[in-house]
């Protein structure tokens, strides 16, 4: 079963700083996950205000529960917390869902990126390349058809190369060298679990060591899982269809804060965000001229912390 004390949300209180919850205000967390982020907004806006929780996951659903419980349970207290709705969706639907499910003004949306640790040690997901799992990685079966596993026993050698150069941004010579090691390896053998693929990412890893290359300090399969995850999912595109709809839902002075965790994602919020906060028609202002990152306790504390990046604005 699963502990939600493991969760521990990223910037948390940077977070909290500037999305600023207050008594009777409304909030929507696009990623809700293992809701840490929400239990402290939710507590700030007491029973007046609202939180709309959204994720792909449909088991999110059992945290979303336990939280509404102990919200129950504190109803004797007057400073009990705001009422959380839940919806089982990706974020990219963030305007029908809030014109389905939330007929309130909203005050700030928080979307953080990144998965959390109730995604990652789930065996049956695949998404770590610590435990062997399924090679599946989608954030919904329901929704999502394609695999991880579909990817590697089925995509061409250019199309792999593709992937992981484009989502992975792993240097040619390597995504070349571990795509032809996966087309080898399926001819034999079908992929099956993350295992399957750490191997051949390893073998193609000391390989390109032996010739010269240098790798980074990171796990060599890092890269190639989050390349996979992204393909699987369409992350990045979810990600641009729900930057215009999350200013356009925002009252005005609401806020918008994004947390990243690659550069890809990063990119994109970055030059959205400055887009808009420009020029005399802005429509919002820019609140983080540099992305907001962890100090060296919080990364101590938490190593997922390390790459998370964090960018608010506020809509004029």
């Amino acid at each position: 079963m699963h502990n939600n004390t493991v969760h521990k949300p990223v910037l948390f209180g940077e977070v909290i700083k500037y999305l600023d919850p207050q008594p009777g205000e409304n909030f929507i967390d696009c990623t809700f996950g293992g809701g840490g982020h929400s239990k402290e907004i939710l507590e700030r806006i007491r029973e007046q205000g609202k939180l709309l929780g959204i994720d792909a996951n449909p088991e999110v659903e059992k945290i979303v529960c336990q939280i509404n419980e102990q919200t129950n349970n504190d109803k004797r207290n007057k400073e009990s917390g705001g009422e959380l709705i839940f919806v089982n969706d990706n974020f990219r639907n963030i305007k029908k869902i809030y014109e389905q499910f939330f007929p309130y003004p909203v005050n700030g949306i928080l979307c953080d990126l990144g998965l959390s640790s109730f995604e990652l040690e789930k065996e049956d997901r695949g998404f770590s390349f610590l435990r062997d799992a399924p090679l599946d990685m989608r954030f919904d079966f329901k929704a999502n058809e394609l695999t991880a596993k579909e990817i590697l026993n089925k995509f061409s050698i250019d199309k792999l190369i593709s992937v992981f150069r484009n989502f992975g941004e792993i240097p040619y010579p390597l995504a070349a060298k571990v795509s032809e090691r996966i087309v080898q390896q399926r001819k034999k053998k079908q992929f099956a679990t993350t295992f399957d693929l750490v191997d051949v990412i390893l073998n193609g890893c000391s390989i390109a060591r032996s010739k010269g290359g240098r790798m980074r300090r990171i796990h060599p399969a890092t890269l190639f899982f989050q390349a996979l995850r992204i393909e699987v999912n369409r992350e990045l595109d979810a990600l641009i269809e729900f930057l215009p709809d999350a200013i356009e839902i925002l009252k005005p002075k609401g806020r918008l804060a994004i947390i990243s965790f690659h550069s890809l994602e990063d990119r994109i919020v970055k030059h959205y965000f400055r887009e808009i906060s420009k020029g005399d028609d802005a429509t919002a202002k820019l609140l983080t001229k540099k992305p907001i990152m962890a100090d060296v306790d919080e990364v101590r504390d938490n190593p997922r912390a390390r790459s998370a990046k964090m960018r608010v604005i506020e809509k004029k």
